[in-house]
C-alpha cells in the first residue's frame, strides 16, 4: 500500500435511508444521538447537525426526511494522514445506522449510498484513483463518465439482492476547485439522494412483496401434484364419483380465484416498480453523463440493473397465469368428464325407461287379453242363465256353443272401449 502522503484529500458521504414507521423526525435525531453518545465520547449538536470526534476523525451527521422516509446523511473528511485500507474496513463501519448497537433495531436501512470525493489534479488522476478504490473495495469498475466537472464511478458488487441497495460511488471534481467545486458536487450529492429514496422505494415494495415470491414455488408444486391427481384419476379405470368431482372443482375455483387476486396485485406493483424506474431514468438523464474515453457511461449500466428489478414481479405474473391456465385446463377437464357421465347416465336412464315402457305395453296387451276373456265368460255365464230355464236339457250344450259368440262380442266391446280412450 501506498504511504500515508500520497493520498490525496479525502471526503466521504454516506447516506442511508430507512422507514419512518410513524417517528417524528426529531425523535429520531434524538435516538440516534444517545447511540452516538454512548459508543463515542465527543458527541456536539451543531444545528441541525450532530458531530462526532473520534481521535482525528471528525464526523457530521444529519437527519432529514422525504417521501415518508428518513434519511440520515454522514460527512466525514480526511486530510492526507490516513491509510485508505483502514478507512474502508474500520472507519465506514464506525458511524454505520446498524452499528449504533441494539438501542436502534427499527433502523434498517433499505438503501445506502456512500460517496468517496478524493481530490484529483485532472480526469486521469481521477481515473487512476477509481481503479485504487474499486481494487480496496473489491468492487468491480464497470463505468467512467464526467457529470458536471466531475469523474464519476459507480463500483457495484457483482451480485445484489432487492431487498435493499448497497451502492459505492466514486466522485472527483476536475477543472474546478473551491466554492465552484463544492457547488457542483453538492448539486451531484443532491441527485444521489434522490436516487437513494427511490432505491428504497424498490426496496419497500420487494419487501412488502416477498412473501408472496417465497410462496410462489410452494404454491406450483401444489398445483402440480394436485392437478396430476386429478388428471390421473379422471382417466383411471374406475369412475370418479359426484362427491369427488364436486370437490375438484370447488378446490380449483378457490385456487383460481386466488391466483387472480395475486396476478392484479403483482400487476400493480409491477407498475409500482416501473413508475420509481422511470423516476431513476430522469434522474440520471438529468446527471447528462458524458462518456469518458473507451469506457462505457455509470448511467448506461445502472439503469440496465434497475430495469431488472421489474423481472422479479414480471416472472411472479407469468409464472402465476401458467399456474391459472393449468387449473383452468384440468376444470375443463373436469367438466368436460362430468358431462360426459351425464350424459351416460342419461342414455342408461332412457334405456331403462324404454325397457319399462316395453314392459308397461307388454301388460297392458297382457290385460287386455284377460279383459276379453273376463267379458266372454261373463256373456257365456249370462247366457247359460238364459238358456237354463228355457231350454233345461240343452242348456249346456247352447252355452257350448255361444262361447265363441261370446269371445266375437268381448274383442268387439274391446275395441270399442279403447277407442273412446
Amino acid at each position: 500500500m501506498q504511504g500515508s502522503e500520497t493520498h490525496p484529500p479525502l471526503s466521504i458521504v454516506k447516506m442511508q435511508v430507512f422507514q419512518c414507521d410513524g417517528k417524528a423526525k426529531d425523535a429520531v435525531a434524538d435516538e440516534i444521538a444517545e447511540a452516538l453518545t454512548r459508543k463515542f465520547e465527543k458527541v456536539a449538536v451543531s444545528g441541525d447537525s450532530l458531530e462526532v470526534s473520534f481521535g482525528k476523525i471528525r464526523h457530521r451527521l444529519t437527519v432529514d426526511e422525504s417521501s415518508g422516509f428518513f434519511v440520515l446523511r454522514s460527512n466525514t473528511d480526511y486530510g492526507r494522514d490516513y491509510e485508505l485500507d483502514a478507512v474502508i474496513k474500520n472507519d465506514l463501519r464506525l458511524f454505520d445506522i446498524t452499528d449504533l448497537g441494539p438501542s436502534l433495531p427499527a433502523l434498517n436501512p433499505l438503501s445506502t449510498f456512500t460517496v468517496f470525493m478524493p481530490v484529483a489534479e485532472d480526469e486521469h488522476v481521477a481515473v487512476s484513483l477509481a481503479e485504487e478504490y474499486s481494487r480496496h473495495l473489491s468492487r468491480p469498475k464497470p463505468g467512467i463518465g464526467i457529470v458536471r466537472e466531475s469523474v464519476l464511478s459507480i463500483l457495484e458488487p457483482e451480485n445484489e439482492e432487492k431487498e435493499s441497495f448497497d451502492r459505492y460511488y466514486f466522485l472527483s471534481p476536475i477543472h474546478v476547485v473551491g466554492e465552484e467545486a463544492e457547488k457542483r458536487v453538492e448539486s451531484v450529492l443532491s441527485e444521489i439522494r434522490h436516487l437513494a429514496i427511490h432505491t428504497a422505494e424498490l426496496s419497500k415494495l420487494y419487501n412488502s412483496c416477498q412473501s408472496f415470491f417465497s410462496a410462489l414455488e410452494t404454491g406450483e408444486m401444489e398445483v402440480k401434484e394436485k392437478t396430476e391427481d386429478f388428471l390421473f384419476k379422471l382417466i383411471g379405470p374406475e369412475p370418479a364419483g359426484l362427491e369427488s368431482l364436486e370437490s375438484w372443482l370447488r378446490y380449483i375455483m378457490e385456487r383460481e380465484a386466488t391466483i387472480t387476486t395475486m396476478i392484479g396485485t403483482m400487476q400493480g406493483n409491477r407498475l409500482e416498480a416501473k413508475l420509481i424506474v422511470s423516476k431513476l431514468d430522469s434522474l440520471f438523464r438529468r446527471l447528462n453523463e458524458v462518456r469518458f474515453e473507451g469506457y462505457p457511461t455509470n448511467t448506461e449500466l445502472e439503469l440496465d440493473g434497475y430495469r431488472g428489478s421489474i423481472e422479479p414481479f414480471e416472472r411472479y405474473i407469468v409464472r402465476s397465469e401458467a399456474m391459472k391456465t393449468r387449473l383452468e385446463t384440468i376444470m375443463d377437464e373436469v367438466r368436460t368428464y362430468l358431462s360426459l357421465q351425464q350424459q351416460k347416465t342419461s342414455i342408461e336412464e332412457q334405456k331403462a325407461s324404454k325397457e319399462q315402457l316395453i314392459r308397461l305395453v307388454n301388460l297392458q296387451e297382457i290385460l287386455h287379453k284377460l279383459e276379453i276373456l273376463i267379458v266372454a265368460f261373463y256373456l257365456t255365464e249370462m247366457a247359460r242363465i238364459v238358456f237354463e230355464p228355457v231350454f233345461h236339457d240343452a242348456a249346456g250344450l247352447l252355452t257350448a256353443a255361444f262361447i265363441p259368440f261370446a269371445l266375437i262380442i268381448s274383442v268387439g266391446v274391446g275395441r270399442l272401449l279403447h277407442r273412446e280412450h
